[in-house]
């Protein structure tokens, strides 16, 4: 079930719950709410739970410090001023105005491949239902560890896919994600809906699996003479409660559980 369809469930679940007087666990979707940006990290909340953000071993990749006013897709915001992250047909929660995390990567190596440093993301207490929103990432990998509760990754929304030859790239195998074709760069500005067809730069919704999730471990490495400039944001679906088995037994069907499911 999409989160589309998820929200449809849920509306139904509340009415089959005020019909049987019981209460129901309903809360809004977290989106990252930064409260500090430096070049090598970041501070911010996730509804309730509190997150950091650290670069570590860097070479030539960094954070930039907010600059509220741009509409560049590496700009960092903390006003709730970003409009990258409002288009429906590319992300899977959109909303109109966000927080987000610029970053830079610049490479003086010619090698095809390398390591230009790690991000480890850690939360207050554990959490769930977690998406990582990426733009304009093309010259870079950011591959996940399957340490600290997760326990995967998935392709959610995008402008690539499977099938795509540009784009976003997920590689749930290896836990990688990055642009298909990374010499065909095309990054728009936040007020732009990202291009989906055509040579483009990496945009869209990873989903990172795991109920439980304590840190996030980022390898990042780049293509070798490339430039990379992106930027990223967080955000939590909240899992329905116990009125996810009642509308299974309430609804016609009786085989109606809302769950939150990852699109292939």
């Amino acid at each position: 079930m999409n989160r589309k369809a998820t929200a449809v469930a849920r509306a139904l679940a509340l009415l089959a719950l005020g019909s049987l007087g019981v209460a129901s666990r309903v809360s809004a979707d977290e989106y990252l709410k930064l409260t500090n940006v430096t070049s090598n990290g970041f501070t911010g909340w996730l509804g309730t739970t509190y997150v950091t953000g650290t670069l570590t071993d860097t070479r030539n990749i960094y954070f930039n410090t907010p600059n509220n006013g741009s509409t560049s897709r590496f700009s960092t915001h903390t006003n709730d001023s970003s409009a990258q992250y409002r288009y429906s047909n590319v992300y899977a929660l959109a909303s109109p105005n966000l927080d987000q995390v610029g970053f830079q990567a610049s490479t003086i190596r010619s090698s095809d491949h390398g390591d230009i440093g790690n991000l480890t993301l850690t939360f207050s207490k554990p959490i769930g239902n977690l998406d990582l929103d990426i733009a304009g990432l093309t010259a870079t990998t950011m591959t996940f560890a399957n340490t600290g509760g997760v326990t995967g990754i998935s392709y959610g929304s995008g402008n690539g896919g499977s099938s795509a030859t540009d784009g976003l790239g997920v590689d749930s195998a290896t836990g990688e994600i990055y642009d298909i074709n990374p010499n065909t760069s095309s990054a728009q500005p936040t007020t732009q809906s990202p291009l989906t067809t055509g040579p483009r730069s990496a945009y869209g919704s990873i989903g990172i699996d795991g109920g439980a999730i304590s840190t996030i471990t980022i390898s990042w490495s780049d293509y070798g003479n490339l430039n990379d400039y992106g930027s990223f944001t967080l955000h939590t679906t909240p899992e329905p409660g116990t009125y996810g088995l009642l509308i299974g037994f309430t609804l016609a069907s009786g085989s109606m559980f809302v769950r939150r499911r990852r699109r292939a």
